[in-house]
């Protein structure tokens, strides 16, 4: 080193930068030289599991993505609910879902309070198990059927609904909810 501060810097910074650059050539050649051969794996592909959930109002088939819903009528309110009314899911994917309900828009007559008018909905496939909602959470949020998962396999999984008022929920001489659509969710569980 102390031989090297006699010299130019310029000269010193050269020095360096070819003896470096003579190593970068030495291990280059080390590496690169010799036999290679190489193998591939070719034609690969990634796809994802599906998630399908089917409906069925009523019995009898066939069972599809979308069916004709429900026709609840003459309730009174605060009297005993209409229904039951019975339909269908099937989990024709290859997940388990978990699966919500939701409502669409629908178009009202007359005063109805939302949140007075129930939904209930029973799991019967594997023994019964009760949920209830009411129409303002199932315009707002995804309502998880009772019973949970739908397992892949499962076969049909029979539930019932059944609709009540609570007293009050019309202000009034009649008033009732059309063209909405009941939504159910499958998400992978």
């Amino acid at each position: 080193m102390r031989n090297l501060r006699k010299y130019n810097p310029i000269l010193r910074a050269v020095g360096v930068i070819g003896v470096v650059a003579g190593l970068v050539t030495a291990v280059t050649f080390a590496v690169s030289g010799g036999l290679t051969t190489t193998a591939s794996l070719t034609n690969n592909s990634i796809s994802s599991a599906t998630a399908s959930l089917l409906v069925l109002h009523g019995s009898g088939t066939p069972i599809s993505n979308t069916d004709t819903g429900f026709a609840f009528s003459n309730i009174v309110p605060g009297g005993p609910a209409s229904g039951p009314d019975t339909f269908t899911l099937k989990n024709a994917g290859s997940v388990d879902l978990g699966v919500t309900v939701y409502a669409t828009s629908s178009t009202v007559t007359g005063t109805l309070d939302n949140s007075k008018v129930h939904f209930c909905f029973t799991r019967v496939t594997g023994g019964p198990s009760t949920s209830c909602f009411t129409y303002a959470s199932m315009l707002a949020n995804f309502n998880t059927l009772p019973g949970g998962t739908i397992t892949t396999g499962s076969g049909n999984i029979e539930y019932t609904v059944s609709v009540n008022m609570d007293s009050g929920a019309v202000t009034g001489s009649s008033a009732s909810i059309g063209n909405f659509d009941m939504v159910f969710t499958g998400t992978q569980q």
